[in-house]
């Protein structure tokens, strides 16, 4: 396993589109802050760094890394690579878990450059601000909230790549994925409400909706639905790829 891992971070590293896309979304929460600078005047309604913090989580993040995450983990069933791999002795699951791993790497990397894109440069503009007793507390939550969400669609993204080894497809799906889920939710929601007379907050409970939550005041009943519907769907990520995997040949 710390063989193909470090085989996999090899890869990683001359990995374009990795680097492409980080560019691309340090670019996009940087050009954010200056667009909100310079067509306010100024920060909008005397907002500093520290009250923008919960914004500085970007949801082109899980886009961006869907890209990468892609191409990383179907590149290699094309060409016999990933058969060459299994025949090395290395285990399905090591296989599955090692890209799974590398792709959380990725999307934390995006999430750290997005941060500190967007954070720092708010902070030049418009001041640190004051901290209140309850912002470091509600800093780490937000913080941590927002990494496990983002880890749940690199899962996502991971499991697809391996069902359809293709990075073409794989990337194509998951951004349907991401873009149709809350529409389809969101008419089950209604069938549900007006033909069953059954009363549910569906759309409430994606991946995007969570991430969305964050930006509002901190609640239990958030926090609880964040973690309810993070670790749920990582782990139903990673089985729907890794059960398959297991089961299916390797061409």
């Amino acid at each position: 396993m710390k063989n193909l891992l470090s085989s996999d971070l090899y890869k990683l590293r001359r990995l374009k589109s990795f680097w492409v896309c980080l560019l691309i979304n340090m670019g996009l929460a940087l050009a954010n802050i200056l667009l909100i600078q310079y067509s306010n005047g100024g920060a909008p309604d005397g907002v500093a760094a520290l009250d923008y913090f919960p914004r500085c989580f970007s949801t082109s993040t899980p886009l961006l890394a869907c890209i990468s995450v892609s191409i990383f983990a179907a590149g290699e069933f094309g060409y016999g690579t990933m058969k060459n791999i299994a025949s090395h002795g290395f285990g399905r699951s090591a296989i599955f878990f090692s890209k799974t791993l590398v792709g959380w790497l990725i999307s934390l990397i995006y999430t750290i450059g997005c941060f500190l894109f967007s954070f720092f440069p708010a902070m030049i503009f418009w001041g640190m601000g004051t901290v209140s007793e309850s912002f470091v507390t509600d800093a780490l939550i937000i913080t941590s909230l927002q990494i496990l969400l983002t880890l749940a669609f690199s899962t996502l993204f991971t499991a697809v790549a391996f069902l359809l080894r293709q990075s073409g497809g794989a990337m194509a799906i998951s951004i349907c994925i991401m873009q149709f889920s809350l529409l389809g939710a969101s008419l089950l929601q209604l069938f549900l409400q007006e033909v069953l007379h059954i009363e549910n907050q569906l759309s409430a409970y994606l991946l995007s909706s969570c991430m969305n939550a964050l930006y509002d005041p901190l609640t239990q009943e958030i926090i609880q639905r964040c973690l309810l519907v993070g670790f749920g769907f990582l782990i139903l990520f990673m089985l729907c790829g890794l059960l398959p995997f297991r089961k299916r040949d390797i061409k």
